[in-house]
């Protein structure tokens, strides 16, 4: 079976007949009668090469699924234990709120931690008896993956004609061995586990002893910069000695957790029949490590929330102490002091969590990188160790000298295992690194959005107060008009129904401009968090991949390495071997030495690229998915503001018209998002398209490479060790075809992209013309729909103007006729009544006129 493409045959864009690493070409049929004992040669040398590849990728997806099906345990049953002591602390703090004496608080701590220890115990005790089924499934899947993938070798070497002689033999183990090596493997991974939990709950404690011994000097700046230097040194002291105290009560109590803890889960364990002595010993330090780790977290959690309040009650006390040293000031300066010394507290918080959240991070980035490179040293050792064996069964078919070559260069790979403590140590440095900067990100981010918040929440605290004054004062004013015009004729009780009800409105005015600071208030926290969630979303997603890209080139650094040294030791092993044999056999000695490094270039380099396709889909997926998430945000931004623009232009609309009006923005809205959104799944699914189809051209080209680069080895140890021109010949040709067909795949693909570029630019120019003309019709209906709404609005106007005028003329007529009735019936003489009434119809008249006018420039505007 040829090696597998790391990409759909659909992505692939120029291919040669063969781009796998293990040449196959004699295995597409049965052995012929008649073909040369050296085609039955390469036959038999290409059915071993394939064979073996298969053998040590199955190795290496053995061991990878057994490291993570138990990392995966381990993890649910971490994740249980965090849940039972945060769910610890929160009952803790809840109870703590009511306590008044130190005794109490201790009594309540010792209590949880009894409780909770119980339970982590029970946890535990689960976990190893899962660990212990899942080792019997591991047992059972690899013996049977190993059995039929030997049985499938058998099957082909039957039906290819082929001597069974050249099939690897695949060695399955004991079941007492396999149970041991998974059981080992458990113990390495559950050593890992509990070494970061013991070292990150040791640092924890360190910075728990911190908060309770914080170094004043910045704090006391600032005080004395508020309050001066007398107060703020009296206040200074004043927390000194509160903290001085919580830190005895810290201290007193974590004192008496420790003598109350008691080791109980490594007494009740079996020594495993299996394991040696020194490994049942591992096996019970493992889980006395695991113990302590569990009693330290448990007891830095419950000693945390202790301080946790005992900080919130200094931080009142402060707060409170600074109000009662600003009461001589007048009520401006107390205030600003105030928000002043409540800035300055909500900054000090904020750089003393980040500080302790870098620590954190880099603590646990570093954790986490020697776990991870632990793995993939395990992982490649498992190769390694099947390789070997695999090459040296194989050998010792053969001669006796080929099979002590093959032990004597793997003696001397091993003792190059030796020196690479220092590479290693520098790549967990590397890989940490990546994990801190990403990390770092996060927290900056989540700083920005913050500040914005605040800035944000600011701006509407200032525009609502805004508001909220402007609308008081038109209130009052309109009150006093009314009042003053209608004053001589009420009566003292009707004005007092009057201001009660006046005030009344006051207070709904107030309430209801409060509850709309906090809709806004809420609004703005809900688009702050949402934006958080995406950003933390978009940084794991990037941590993921930048993570799996530096374990990528970390291997292939370590690949390097020992490829160089097994070059090296190749040769002293080829010359010192070689002595005395013939061509023939000096052959066979050159490709069993030389064919270990091979196979496993082989599997490491398709291993590798099913790494780097999976991390560069998922980086394409994940640029695609920010820039649209951004894109998305500023969409709902120019939404949102339409239909503030429709409100705050809806002063002639009803009360129907503007719900309508709403409504219909929303459904359209609506539409917008979801075309938004289907349009963001296209987009992403042809970025994947596109670096797949990339991807699959440097890959193939990379497997052609090692081909020629393979090649160019055998024909290189040749020539060192056969002057016999006849037997190099056939390798100088394979050399020379691997390098022809390199290179003619490299010129094919050059040309293709060339074509593929301009048809890519044609694309977008006709792309980009569909978008203008869409654009150009786009705005052309926007036009249009603002002709039909002026001549709407014109036609709106026109009615409400005759409204006006038909409402106008109609008080007129009232006013008229009731002040004529008024004059008709006073005391006035007749002539008096005449005058006035001439006087009266004068200003109707001129009122009439004045309105007239006033209609006929409403009608030009």
């Amino acid at each position: 079976m040829a090696a597998t493409t790391s990409a759909d045959e659909s992505h692939v864009t120029s291919k040669p007949a063969s781009t796998a690493v293990i040449n196959t070409s004699l295995l597409r049929q049965p052995a012929q009668t008649g073909m040369s004992d050296r085609d039955l040669l390469e036959m038999r040398r290409q059915l071993f090469e394939k064979q073996a590849y298969e053998a040590s990728k199955l190795e290496s997806q053995l061991r990878t699924q057994e490291i993570d099906d138990i990392n995966s345990v381990l993890d649910k049953t971490a994740g249980k234990k965090s849940d039972t002591i945060n769910e610890a602390k929160e009952r803790l703090r809840a109870q703590m709120a009511t306590v008044t004496t130190a005794e109490a608080a201790e009594k309540l701590i010792l209590e949880h931690s009894k409780s909770v220890n119980k339970v982590l115990d029970k946890l535990e005790s689960q976990k190893l008896e899962q660990l212990s089924k899942l080792q019997e499934q591991l047992l059972n899947r690899r013996r049977k993956q190993k059995k039929d993938l030997h049985k499938s070798h058998l099957t082909e070497a039957k039906n290819l004609g082929v001597s069974l002689d050249s099939v690897p033999t695949i060695a399955v183990p004991s079941f007492e061995e396999l149970n041991k090596d998974l059981k080992l493997l458990s113990l390495q991974q559950q050593k890992l586990q509990t070494e970061m939990q013991a070292k990150l709950a040791d640092q924890e404690e360190k910075m728990l002893a911190e908060v309770l011994e914080p170094d004043m000097a910045d704090r006391a700046e600032q005080l004395r910069l508020l309050l001066g230097d007398e107060k703020a040194g009296e206040l200074i002291q004043s927390e000194q000695k509160k903290l001085g105290d919580t830190s005895a009560k810290s201290l007193a109590i974590k004192n008496k957790l420790r003598s109350n803890q008691t080791s109980r889960r490594a007494a009740s364990l079996e020594p495993e029949k299996t394991l040696s002595q020194p490994e049942n010993a591992k096996v019970l330090e493992m889980v006395q490590d695991q113990e302590n780790a569990d009693h330290l977290e448990v007891e830095t959690a419950l000693l945390g929330v202790m301080v946790d309040l005992n900080k919130n009650q200094l931080q009142d006390f402060e707060t409170a102490e600074v109000r009662k040293r600003v009461s001589d000031s007048d009520m401006r300066e107390g205030n600003r002091i105030m928000a002043e010394h409540k800035k300055m507290m909500r900054e000090l918080e904020r750089q003393n969590q980040s500080h302790i959240d870098s620590q954190k991070d880099k603590l646990a980035a570093k954790l986490a990188a020697r776990k991870r490179m632990q793995e993939e040293l395990t992982k490649e050792k498992a190769i390694n160790d099947e390789m070997s064996r695999i090459a040296l069964a194989q050998s010792q078919k053969g001669e006796a000298s080929a099979a002590d070559a093959v032990i004597e260069l793997s003696n001397k790979m091993a003792g190059t295992e030796e020196g690479s403590a220092d590479v290693y140590e520098k790549q967990i440095e590397r890989l940490a690194d990546v994990e801190i900067l990403v990390k770092e990100q996060l927290r900056e981010s989540e700083r920005e959005l913050d500040r914005e918040l605040e800035n944000a929440s600011g701006a509407v605290d200032q525009q609502i107060e805004m508001q909220k004054q402007l609308a008081l004062e038109s209130q009052k004013n309109r009150f006093a008009r009314e009042t003053a015009a209608k004053q001589r004729e009420m009566s003292e009780e009707e004005y007092q129904k009057l201001l009660a009800q006046h005030k009344k409105d006051l207070e709904a005015l107030e309430s209801n401009l409060e509850g709309e600071k906090e809709r806004q208030q809420k609004s703005l926290q809900d688009k702050i968090e949402e934006r958080k969630r995406q950003r933390a979303a978009q940084l794991k997603a990037k941590l993921e991949t930048s993570i799996n890209n530096e374990l990528v080139a970390q291997q292939q650094e370590r690949d390097n390495l020992h490829d160089e040294a097994s070059r090296k030791n190749e040769k002293d092993v080829l010359k010192q071997h070689s002595a005395g044999k013939d061509g023939n056999e000096k052959e066979s000695l050159i490709f069993q030495v030389l064919r270990q490094r091979h196979l496993k270039q082989a599997v490491r380099l398709e291993e590798q690229q099913t790494k780097q396709r999976d991390n560069v889909l998922a980086q394409a997926e994940n640029d695609c998915k920010a820039e649209r998430d951004e894109a998305r945000a500023e969409l709902v931004k120019l939404q949102e503001q339409e239909l503030m623009d429709l409100v705050a232009s809806a002063g002639s609309l009803s009360d129907s018209q503007l719900a309508e009006k709403r409504d219909s923005l929303k459904r359209q809205h609506k539409k917008q998002l979801a075309d938004f959104d289907e349009l963001t799944g296209d987009i992403i699914s042809a970025a994947k398209h596109d670096a797949a189809r990339d991807l699959e051209i440097k890959h193939t080209y990379e497997k052609l490479h090692l081909k020629e680069e393979q090649m160019k080895d055998l024909l290189d140890a040749m020539k060192d060790l056969t002057p016999e021109m006849a037997l190099t010949k056939q390798y100088e040709e394979e050399a020379e075809r691997a390098k022809v067909a390199a290179d003619k795949y490299r010129d094919d693909v050059v040309a293709k992209m060339a074509v593929h570029l301009e048809e890519a630019k044609a694309a977008k120019a006709q792309e980009a013309e569909a978008k203008k003309l869409e654009l150009e019709q786009a705005l052309k209906k926007m036009e249009e729909d603002f002709e039909e709404e002026r001549k709407r609005e014109e036609q709106r106007e026109a009615e409400r103007l005759a409204d006006r005028q038909r409402l106008h003329e109609r008080q007129l007529r009232e006013r008229e006729q009731k002040e004529a009735e008024e004059i008709a019936n006073s005391a006035q003489t007749q002539d008096e009544k005449e005058r006035l009434l001439a006087e009266h119809k004068e200003t109707v008249k001129k009122l009439e006129d004045n309105m007239q006018v006033s209609n006929d420039v409403i009608s030009i505007r």
